[in-house]
């Protein structure tokens, strides 16, 4: 969803190279302690709006900014865009004191009970499905009313 990440575009300085790096300036009031540094699996570098690069194509240190280093073989060039997403910190609770782990938190606020705990609790799980593509409908529009950055 939109609110997960933050997304970086801007225009590289110089040509970085296997193992080299670029800067990349966090959204205005953010710094490293809004995003997520241990989903390296949702980091992605996008170059001149084709190239993708994730995974173990591209590493990210969080400072002062986003330091994205090129683990690829390709030479990232002077004056292409180059797009940065960065997971950021995770909007659900992680402790079982503040939300049980078995529910599936769709949006900050909302949540789904999961259909094998109902079927356990004596519930219908059928009955839960209009509720839930109510839900995702209502994801769905907001992310829509999300305007491009």
């Amino acid at each position: 969803m939109a609110d997960n990440f933050a997304v970086i575009s801007m225009t590289l300085p110089t040509d970085v190279g296997t193992d080299q790096s670029f800067d990349a300036p966090y959204p205005p009031g953010t710094d490293a302690s809004a995003y997520d540094t241990a989903n390296t699996a949702g980091v992605v570098v996008i170059i001149d709006d084709s190239d993708r690069y994730s995974g173990d194509q591209v590493e990210i240190a969080y400072g002062a900014s986003a330091t994205v280093t090129n683990k690829t073989e390709v030479v990232w060039r002077a004056g292409q865009t180059a797009m940065v997403q960065l997971p950021k910190v995770p909007f659900y609770a992680d402790t079982t004191d503040e939300i049980d782990k078995s529910t599936a938190v769709v949006n900050a606020g909302m949540a789904i009970q999961p259909l094998d705990t109902m079927a356990v609790s004596g519930e219908d799980p059928a009955a839960a499905v209009p509720v839930i593509v109510a839900k995702v409908n209502e994801l769905i529009a907001a992310y829509q009313a999300v305007p491009p950055a």
